[in-house]
């Protein structure tokens, strides 16, 4: 119940026929739905994407953030310079009026609506994160706000953020988190996944094979292809 409240990733489940008997979160019952079948076996990919997240270097993990965001609805996500970033690692901006339903007149007041999301990535096999990697987080984009930067050029350049634009801050780690930082994200509204959680975020979304088994070469494929699409659309430095 914890995990669930938590939102983290779920091995087993207890048998609906019996209190005495556990089966896997993802195994499909007679009487489920064919969505939600499908969904279950899209999350079943979950396990075997966590290796191969693992096996990414870091600046390929900082590209698979990326990936993330363009699940979020963000069109063009920006991942920084694999050195001098500032302390952040990918950030873009999706519209939040697109949430809204639409009126059928042109000049609607929801359109302009934006939410940023910035983040750092942690491509961490061992090692967990802390409470310092989550308050460098909060000061690196409170500094990048501000446009508070060490050197002549920005960095972020594409990091416009305006003085009333709502940001989610956000950290994503192949690895985990220490107790003393799940408290503090939980109390300070810190967007976290770690290991297990990207890699359920990113099987519900169809990545890496989608509801036929996780396929290896198609991920990689796909961390691949945004990498190239950042770097055509300019939004990609280092």
């Amino acid at each position: 119940n914890e995990a669930f409240r938590a939102r983290n990733f779920i091995s087993f489940t207890f048998s609906p026929a019996s209190d005495s008997h556990i089966q896997g979160s993802c195994y499909a019952l007679p009487n489920d739905s064919d969505a939600v079948k499908a969904d279950k076996r899209k999350r079943a990919n979950a396990l075997p994407m966590l290796e191969a997240v693992r096996d990414l270097s870091p600046r390929d993990f900082e590209f698979l953030c990326g990936l993330v965001l363009r699940c979020f609805g963000v069109d063009l996500p920006n991942v920084s310079e694999s050195s001098g970033d500032q302390g952040v690692d990918f950030y873009g901006h999706v519209g939040f009026g697109e949430l809204i339903e639409q009126t059928t007149l042109p000049g609607s007041v929801e359109g302009p609506i934006r939410v940023w999301i910035v983040g750092q990535a942690k491509r961490y096999r061992q090692t967990k994160v802390s409470t310092g990697d989550l308050r460098e987080l909060v000061g690196s984009v409170e500094l990048s706000r501000a446009k508070i930067h060490s050197g002549h050029d920005d960095p972020l350049k594409n990091l416009e953020v305006r003085l009333c634009d709502p940001i989610f801050y956000m950290m994503v780690t192949s690895g985990e988190f220490t107790s003393g930082s799940r408290n503090l994200i939980e109390r300070s509204g810190i967007i976290a996944m770690d290991g297990l959680q990207l890699c359920q975020f990113l099987a519900d979304h169809g990545k890496g094979g989608g509801i036929d088994g996780f396929d290896k070469e198609a991920f990689l494929a796909e961390v691949e292809e945004i990498k190239k699409q950042l770097e055509a659309s300019g939004n990609q430095a280092g």
